[in-house]
């Protein structure tokens, strides 16, 4: 079917519909399929197939390593959590900021037009929390697999003995007590606001460029410049020692949620993140992805760094910047003063998790929810 049919630009005559599954063989969804499935997949792929995209950059790890960047990297990404008669040294951040692949148009389109997310599960063997298309096949995995698919952390780290009780022990939300604003003035000495907050307001250039990298991957976004709220918590769990992200469980969220809206205008980002879990799979032969539409691959260049102020040239020499300012820096792990919490949406799943912490050690499942993509899977 590749071999005969390559990736076509669709030609539309004003006031006539574009059929859009002609553009593509990944575009041709089963007519077997239940109907309203049917009805989601196309009506996605109908805002999606046109759709800008905005591709992460690729990364000279070397050259950073060479001014330093790396080595103070390392204090962050590498973490180690310790629970209850165990530990895991979790690389999971770094494993992410190291992802670095090319974007396909057609691979991205299919997978976000047919991704579904269950969100709400805490089962992290449900092997019908992330479900899609990939390649023309249906695929479906659990979040373990998801995670070493994505080379969070490797195959045999998942089916570790503690690798469930550790991602259970993870956050998806600032913990109760942390203000997300008091944080931020820790790290700025600014007041926070979601429309005005930037990454150039970040004091350490380390932490400006650990949020760079998080735009660039789990919260990739066109302008990386501004600090929503999701950032914040994200940079909070990598400078916070002993606070571990539920990454699996978040970038799922991710890719199957937020990375392709529905909002006019916006991009598609994540498009790298697709391409390593079709690598997982073992698609991406040559006769496969010359018939994909492929984008030019871009830098993080000097330049960029510069303009963040990530390195700054002293002599001839990159080397990373001081601190902005005198002050003295918050420390990683220093908790401001607690005080109320200006909301606590999480306050149910936060008790959720905690039962589901303590049925796994009993061995009850944990997951009362059912997918409905997978009662109408198991119709077919």
């Amino acid at each position: 079917l590749f071999a005969e049919m390559g990736p076509r630009r669709a030609v539309q005559q004003e006031g006539d519909p574009i059929d859009v599954a002609s553009i593509h063989p990944l575009y041709q969804f089963p007519q077997n399929i239940p109907r309203p499935l049917l009805t989601t997949y196309e009506n996605r792929l109908g805002w999606l197939y046109n759709r800008e995209f905005a591709i992460a950059p690729i990364i000279d790890w070397g050259w950073l390593g060479g001014v330093g960047m790396v080595a103070e990297l390392e204090r962050y990404w590498s973490k180690t959590y310790v629970g209850d008669q165990f530990s895991f040294t979790c690389h999971g951040w770094r494993n992410l900021f190291a992802i670095q692949e090319p974007v396909y148009r057609e691979l991205s389109v299919e997978f976000f037009s047919t991704v579904c997310f269950e969100e709400r599960t805490l089962d992290f063997t449900y092997n019908r929390a992330l479900v899609f298309r990939l390649g023309g096949v249906y695929r479906e995995c659990s979040l373990r697999e998801f995670a070493w698919r994505m080379g969070l952390y490797t195959e045999v780290e998942t089916q570790s003995l503690f690798f469930i009780p550790f991602l259970l022990g993870c956050v998806r939300d600032f913990a109760p007590g942390t203000l997300d604003v008091q944080f931020w003035r820790g790290i700025s000495n600014h007041e926070y606001n979601t429309r005005d907050s930037s990454e150039s307001q970040i004091r350490n250039p380390v932490f400006r460029f650990l949020h760079r990298l998080i735009t660039f991957s789990i919260n990739h976004k066109h302008h990386g410049d501004k600090v929503p709220i999701q950032n914040l918590f994200y940079l909070w769990t990598l400078i916070t020692p002993g606070v571990c992200c539920d990454l699996p469980y978040m970038l799922a969220r991710f890719m199957g949620k937020k990375a392709a809206n529905s909002r006019p205008g916006s991009p598609i980002t994540g498009g790298h993140l697709v391409t390593r879990l079709a690598r997982s799979y073992q698609i991406l032969n040559h006769d496969f992805v010359r018939n994909l539409t492929r984008f030019p691959d871009t830098d993080l260049t000097i330049q960029v760094l510069g303009v963040m102020r990530a390195v700054v040239n002293i002599g001839g020499r990159f080397v990373i910047p001081p601190i902005d300012d005198e002050q003295e820096e918050v420390q990683p792990g220093q908790q401001p003063p607690a005080r109320p919490r200006r909301r606590n949406v999480r306050a149910r799943g936060e008790v959720e998790r905690e039962r589901a912490a303590s049925q796994y050690v009993q061995g009850v499942p944990t997951d009362p929810f059912q997918s409905r993509v997978g009662t109408y899977l198991d119709n077919l």
